[in-house]
């Protein structure tokens, strides 16, 4: 392929990005129905959808899945700024906080307040019904399905801690320089076994320096009072979760923990849309009025 074919198809993808190409999927999608949600992206109605699925307004809507958050926000901010009532009247946009400070809430748009919607998935209700299912762990095994409850809430707060120290430079990057490298996996830093959640040898050397500035250490503070889903990133909260069960799940293949019956399911294969299933509703959906007010 030529260069030139080469900077067109570039320019092609690009164009898939911008507000204007979203703008276009909307108008198209109103034409032939009333309603469209938009989410950021594939992963986010996966989750979306199980939690609105009982919502009659929800259930009479076509969705659109965006190409990320900017985009979203930038078609939000557009319709607003031109007056574009059918987008403003037939359209409601959910995103994410990610680690902005700016959040965005009125008659047509959301903004959940944790980082993704991966934070919302670990919890006891989901993880309990993975044991229920997927371990197979009934009434005939409660009181070790207690236990292993108890110990997940335990490596939780281990990890909850170990991993909002790592996310503190990401997240003070990202509002002073624009933008933050992330880490890949969390993983590479904090090691996700079943009671022995701990930092890996090498944590601190690849945790970036915070510069010492007043903006920075205004950030730091701010950061310091944020609950744990809004400073930890949804992907690695996500990334815990099935490490864990995956740990747990080497533990009574390999070793017969606690007499209980081989596993078959692997975790790791395992959807968001399947912990969403299991998580109760944020209190924040419930309560919201955004779709009440097509």
């Amino acid at each position: 392929m030529s260069d030139s074919n080469f900077d067109l198809l570039g320019s092609l993808i690009n164009a898939q990005s911008t507000k204007d190409s979203l703008m276009q999927s909307v108008l198209m999608s109103l034409s032939s129905c009333d309603r469209v949600v938009v989410f950021e992206g594939h992963t986010d109605y996966q989750v979306y959808d199980e939690w609105l699925k009982h919502d009659e307004i929800y259930k009479s809507s076509e969705h659109i899945c965006a190409k990320g958050k900017s985009q979203l926000i930038e078609l939000y901010k557009h319709s607003k700024d031109i007056c574009h009532s059918d987008i403003i009247n037939g359209c409601k946009f959910f995103v994410d906080q990610d680690y902005d400070l700016d959040s965005y809430n009125d008659n047509c748009i959301a903004t959940l307040e944790c980082y993704s919607v991966e934070n919302f998935l670990v919890n006891d209700f989901s993880i309990e019904s993975v044991l229920k299912d997927e371990f197979q762990l009934d009434a005939r095994r409660l009181h070790e399905r207690k236990k292993i409850l108890n110990q997940f809430r335990e490596d939780l707060s281990v990890f909850n801690e170990l991993a909002k120290g790592a996310c503190l430079p990401l997240f003070v990057m990202h509002n002073v320089d624009g933008k933050a490298l992330f880490y890949k996996r969390i993983s590479d830093l904090i090691i996700i076994e079943y009671g022995n959640v701990r930092l890996s040898h090498d944590a601190l050397e690849k945790i970036p320096e915070i510069q010492n500035t007043l903006n920075a250490n205004e950030l730091k503070e701010y950061f310091s009072n944020l609950p744990y889903i809004r400073c930890i990133r949804g992907k690695y909260h996500f990334e815990f979760v099935k490490k864990w069960l995956e740990s747990l799940r080497g533990l009574i293949n390999g070793t017969g923990f606690m007499n209980l019956a081989r596993v078959t399911k692997d975790p790791a294969q395992m959807e968001m849309r399947r912990f969403a299933s299991a998580t109760p509703v944020p209190a924040q959906l419930v309560n919201s009025a955004l779709l009440a007010e097509y």
